[in-house]
């Protein structure tokens, strides 16, 4: 998924409680980047990689990435070179 510009993978997750109407990918707290799935339900990334690092704690992802309320996960665009 895209994070702000950037490719962050999401390693391991977990599937809360809470639910939204909110558009899929919206991020509904910060904090623990909690983010709203296709279906309105939440989940709770618990290890992610940002682009050119490591799988790590979504913690200490948090502490060299700034994500406000509201951000979206979006989609990666696929592309392929055509033939010419």
């Amino acid at each position: 998924a895209m994070l702000n510009g950037k490719r962050v993978k999401l390693h391991a997750s977990v599937l809360t409680e809470e639910r939204s109407d909110l558009r899929a990918g919206t991020v509904l707290n910060p904090q623990t980047l909690t983010f709203v799935c296709g279906d309105g339900r939440c989940v709770m990334p618990t290890v992610v990689q940002a682009e050119g690092s490591r799988a790590m704690p979504v913690s200490d992802f948090l502490r060299g990435f700034h994500v406000r309320l509201g951000d979206r996960f979006m989609p990666v665009e696929q592309t392929c070179a055509l033939p010419i």
